[in-house]
């Protein structure tokens, strides 16, 4: 078997969106830390690393429902069964946003309990971490819908509207918004970037997707008339 340059390349389009997706995450944990450290000290990197890690906790699982449903995505698209395509993203977003929805209701309603489970019993890091948690997850539930739709384009082999959605959230957004904000109204600014830039990235998937399924409809159209 011989390298083809061209199918290289395209494999590598594809997989060019969650590469820059954790090249992304060291530059935000990078640029988050300093601003953290500069505006809240010691006690506000601890609090933010506490956060990351019950992030984590609910978004890898929502990677594994991400890698079980592209391949059946990527398959019927291949075949043309746009109405496949669109059911399986479809149950993958519901999916998604209620496994998302039932983590932010503890997370809301017992912050304290949740920021207790990871850290220390300090009460300036109990008072800090429980109000910083309500925050960060304030757009939470909408973030399903978002990552779903970024994988949905890696699925179909669209590697630009994959790698943008990939980087909506924290390049676009969350980095801007993490240098700005607490230049004026200081560090509990920086914990607003985290809701201000979910709603943001929610909508620039939304415009996305919603042109892409309009486009299914189109060529379902012209395959039905031909």
């Amino acid at each position: 078997m011989k390298l083809e340059a061209r199918l290289a390349l395209r494999i590598m389009a594809i997989g060019f969106a969650p590469f820059a997706m954790q090249m992304g995450m060291g530059l935000l944990n990078a640029v988050l830390n300093r601003t953290l450290l500069e505006y809240g000290g010691d006690m506000a990197v601890a609090v933010m690393g506490i956060i990351y890690g019950i992030l984590i906790l609910v978004i890898m699982p929502l990677q594994g429902l991400n890698q079980g449903a592209q391949p059946i995505i990527g398959y019927n698209y291949g075949a043309g069964k746009f109405d496949r395509v669109k059911l399986t993203y479809r149950l993958a977003v519901i999916t998604a946003t209620v496994f998302v929805s039932l983590c932010y209701v503890p997370i809301q309603l017992f912050p304290s309990a949740v920021i207790g489970a990871f850290g220390r019993h300090d009460p300036r890091l109990m008072e800090l971490g429980t109000k910083a948690i309500r925050i960060c997850t304030m757009m939470f539930p909408v973030i399903g819908f978002h990552i779903m739709s970024a994988n949905f384009f890696q699925a179909v082999g669209k590697p630009v509207q994959g790698t943008i959605l990939s980087l909506s959230r924290q390049l676009l957004f969350l980095i801007p918004l993490v240098l700005i904000l607490p230049r004026y109204f200081g560090l509990f600014d920086v914990y607003y970037a985290f809701p201000l830039s979910d709603s943001g990235a929610v909508m620039l998937a939304l415009a996305i997707i919603l042109r892409e399924m309009t486009h299914f409809g189109k060529v379902a159209a012209e395959r039905f008339a031909g």
